[in-house]
């Protein structure tokens, strides 16, 4: 599936570029009357080592334009046991994480594009066909429920209580069409984009 701007492994470099682009966004969301982001869970450092950690193996990847990134996301083939049943666990199905796009590209529906850059990309990859692109989304957050819901995910269910503390228990799920499956992505090599780094400062939208 081809995509307006390239989209490549994440490298290491990266990693303050991503990590601005969330806190941009959690000031972003500070104005919509959520908390999501309203701290970096579970701490700063815990944050930066799990996003330090996608990174390095393998599964997060930037949109870019340039030396800017257009938006991020991570994504692999294992559901969290604390949130996904075991019949689902079982099911083949690619797990969505951290997609955040730049605020400068809002309205212009990258957050569907590079979601859909995403299943496609792991359809492909797999050794067998996906059946479900799955995420959890923040809890309270039900603006960025709806918009989920309008890219065709539906609720699977959202029970808080049963994993207390951890603020992204709302689980949605989108059946994977295996025709998103086109030519190879236009995707660089992280050797071909050293050079580009390091970035500018971003002001991001969350969804």
């Amino acid at each position: 599936m081809e995509t307006r701007y390239p989209v490549r492994l994440a490298v290491l470099g990266d990693l303050p570029q991503i990590i601005s682009l969330i806190d941009s966004a959690a000031s972003w969301l500070r104005t919509k009357a959520t908390d999501q982001w309203a701290a970096p869970w579970p701490s700063p450092e815990a944050r930066e080592a799990r996003i330090q950690a996608a990174i390095a193996n393998k599964i997060t990847w930037v949109m870019t334009d340039g030396p800017d990134l257009v938006a991020t996301v991570s994504f692999d083939h294992g559901g969290d046991p604390k949130l996904w049943q075991g019949l689902e666990l079982g099911e083949p199905a690619v797990y969505l994480h951290r997609l955040v796009i730049n605020r400068r590209h809002e309205g212009l529906g990258i957050g569907a594009e590079i979601l859909e850059w995403a299943i496609a990309d792991a359809d492909e990859k797999s050794d067998y066909q996906m059946k479900w692109a799955r995420i959890d989304v923040w809890t309270t957050n039900t603006k960025l429920h709806e918009y989920y819901r309008k890219l065709g995910f539906e609720d699977v269910r959202c029970e808080p209580e049963d994993n207390p503390g951890y603020p992204s228990c709302a689980l949605f799920q989108k059946a994977v069409t295996h025709d998103l499956v086109n030519s190879r992505k236009n995707y660089l090599d992280p050797s071909e984009i050293v050079k580009l780094l390091p970035a500018s400062q971003y002001s991001v939208n969350a969804h």
